[in-house]
């Protein structure tokens, strides 16, 4: 009897656990994309982008594509998708490393976007200067493609990082110009 007795209080925990996660999360529409998901189109629209010039502490700019999309959660995705086809150009240095893809992009309420990458990526050794130049592109490239965006999050395997790579510090958010600074 007693037996019986705990697994049904381990089942009714069970479930109001499970049916606590579902009503939360529907609470979130801003995180993960929340919400319907948006339509899929085969339209792209043009997208700029900007890697490291190979010398100096310039950006270049070049023009990519992604999907078109009326989601902020799905436009940020698509700009973060842009950069990692890499530069076309040869002054550019590509941003990310090969084959490298983020785990997972979320966009939350706040406009904060969390950028998830594996923690391979950012062991690969850089200096300060392609440390910059990488923060410095994101940020470019995420404020001139996602009005929505306010400030991203690096996050390596899941959990912030306290460096870039070695060098730059990468704790908290990095904040983004608001819209009356903007070029």
């Amino acid at each position: 009897m007693k037996k019986l007795a705990f697994i049904l209080v381990l089942a009714a925990v069970a479930a109001a656990g499970w049916w606590g996660y579902r009503t939360w999360r529907g609470r979130l529409p801003g995180i993960h994309g929340g919400g319907p998901a948006a339509p899929l189109t085969s339209e792209n629209v043009p997208c700029q982008v900007w890697f490291p010039s190979r010398e100096g502490m310039e950006l270049c700019e070049e023009t990519s594509s992604r999907p078109k999309t009326d989601n902020p959660a799905a436009r940020l995705r698509g700009v973060i998708d842009a950069l990692h086809c890499g530069p076309t150009t040869p002054c550019s240095l590509p941003l990310f490393p090969g084959e490298s893809a983020p785990r997972a992009v979320f966009l939350a309420a706040d406009g904060t976007a969390y950028l998830d990458y594996p923690a391979a990526v950012f062991e690969r050794s850089q200096g300060l200067r392609e440390e910059t130049l990488f923060i410095r592109a994101l940020a470019r490239t995420i404020l001139r493609n996602c009005p929505d965006v306010r400030a991203f999050v690096i996050l390596g395997d899941g959990s912030p990082r306290d460096l870039v790579s070695s060098h730059m510090s990468a704790r908290g958010k990095f904040v983004l110009p608001t819209a009356s600074t903007k070029k």
